[in-house]
C-alpha cells in the first residue's frame, strides 16, 4: 500500500521499486494507501491518490523514472481510491468508493478542483480503477467486479463486460489501457488481488 514499481512491458518482470512512495512525513500525517494510478507517459509522470485514517486524501504525482514524489496537494473529499487522466483537457477524474452519482474534476497541474459531473443512473459501488480509452472513461467495480464505460460529456454510462471471480477471493483493483496485442495480451488489462492465494494478478482483453 506504500510503495509503487516499475515492470518490463514483456516479460512482466520487477525491474525496480520504491518502498517510500508515500514519504515519512504523509505516513506520519496517516496516509497510508495509494489507490489506482494513471501514467502521463508523453511527460513521463505518475498520478494517483493517497488516503489515509479518518477519510483523509490527496492528490499526487510522481516520476517514471525512479519512482519518487514529485508534488502531492491535500484535497476535502473523503477517499481517492482511483484516478484516470485526460491529457486532452488536462483534467484528473475521480469518484469515492461507493459515490452514488458524481465523478469529481480536478486540473491535472495545479490539482484544483474544476467541478462535478452527475451521473443520472449512478455510478456501481466500490470503483477501484479508472482509465480513458478512445476519448471514454472505463471504471471497475469490486462489488460487481465489472466494467463500465461513462460518455464524460453527457453522464451515461454502460455495462461492458464481466470478469467475476469467487468474490471473497477476488478483489478487483485497477484498470489500465495498453496495446499489448502482439504479445497475445490485448489492450484493456485488469489488475487483481487474489488474497488467499496471496498473489496479484492481470486479467487482458481485447477491444
Amino acid at each position: 500500500q506504500h510503495f509503487l514499481y516499475k515492470t518490463k512491458v514483456f516479460p512482466l518482470e520487477i525491474e525496480l521499486t520504491n518502498y517510500d512512495a508515500i514519504p515519512k512525513e504523509l505516513r506520519q500525517l496517516s496516509y497510508n494507501h495509494i489507490g489506482d494510478i494513471d501514467i502521463d507517459i508523453t511527460n513521463g509522470i505518475i498520478y494517483g491518490g493517497l488516503e489515509g485514517d479518518n477519510g483523509i486524501s490527496a492528490l499526487a504525482t510522481w516520476n517514471t523514472t525512479d519512482l519518487t514524489m514529485i508534488s502531492y496537494k491535500v484535497t476535502s473529499v473523503k477517499g481517492m481510491p482511483w484516478v484516470a487522466i485526460d491529457t486532452s483537457n488536462r483534467y484528473i477524474y475521480t469518484a469515492l468508493w461507493n459515490a452514488c452519482c458524481n465523478l469529481d474534476i480536478y486540473d491535472m497541474d495545479s490539482f484544483d478542483y474544476i467541478k462535478s459531473v452527475n451521473i443520472p443512473s449512478g455510478l456501481p459501488n466500490e470503483i477501484q480503477g479508472g482509465a480513458f480509452y478512445e476519448g471514454e472513461l472505463y471504471i471497475c467495480s469490486n462489488l460487481e467486479d465489472a466494467v463500465y464505460k461513462v460518455n464524460v460529456t453527457t453522464g451515461d454510462i454502460s455495462f461492458v463486460l464481466s470478469d467475476s471471480y469467487d468474490h471473497h477471493d477476488y478483489e478487483m483493483e485497477g484498470l489500465d489501457f495498453f496495446d499489448l496485442t502482439k504479445y497475445g495480451l490485448g489492450v484493456m488489462h485488469l489488475f487483481g488481488n487474489f488474497m488467499t492465494a496471496r498473489e496479484k494478478s492481470l486479467r487482458s482483453y481485447k477491444p
